[in-house]
């Protein structure tokens, strides 16, 4: 806590964050679908419940700043940013995290594009930048156990998926309650 004028304030602490893509309506739906399969495979699962994303980028920065970020993310979207298609190419294993993904084939675009959100985000509010082991990919399940894990990847494991999502707006989720349930913060509209 500081001292102020009139007593002593909290300290701003860190407050998690990502930046995501939300996929159109027809890709949301078939997520959902796979989600309740796994759901069918293992019963409830951490993140069943969640609106389905593509997970760019994940940051910490201090709960005071989060006006700042999104004028920030705001002024850089509009000015810096077009709409573009993220082809979506099978699914993908993550053993070490229990997950089962989707990927995306455009590595050097997804790449590219979390290098410029990357010099936006780093001056705001004591930012700390986290690793994503799979950059653009649309989470399906995660937090598995490792049985659960082994019996919906024998299912997946087979499934064949190809997608094209047009990404045209990114989304600021701040990571929330006990499940880390992501609540979408400001969409941000891409030209």
């Amino acid at each position: 806590m500081q001292q102020t004028l009139f007593g002593w304030e909290p300290r701003p602490v860190p407050v998690d964050y990502m930046i995501a893509v939300y996929p159109n309506g027809e890709i949301a739906g078939e997520v959902t679908a796979f989600k309740q399969q796994i759901a069918g495979l293992v019963g409830a699962y951490p993140g069943l419940d969640h609106t389905p994303y593509l997970a760019l980028m994940a940051f910490s920065i201090q709960s005071d700043a989060e006006e700042e970020l999104v004028r920030k993310l705001d002024d850089f979207c509009f000015k810096r940013l077009r709409s573009a298609n993220v082809e979506l190419a099978g699914f993908y294993p993550s053993d070490e995290t229990g997950s089962i993904l989707i990927e995306p084939r455009q590595v050097t675009f997804i790449s590219s594009l979390v290098r410029k959100i990357s010099g936006v985000i780093k001056p705001v509010g004591n930012s700390k930048m986290k690793s994503l082991k799979h950059p653009g990919a649309l989470v399906i399940a995660s937090g598995l156990s490792s049985d659960q894990y082994k019996r919906v990847w024998a299912v997946f494991s087979n499934k064949i998926y190809a997608r094209i999502c047009f990404a045209n707006n990114l989304v600021l989720l701040k990571e929330t309650g006990e499940n880390r349930q992501p609540v979408t913060i400001k969409s941000f509209s891409l030209l």
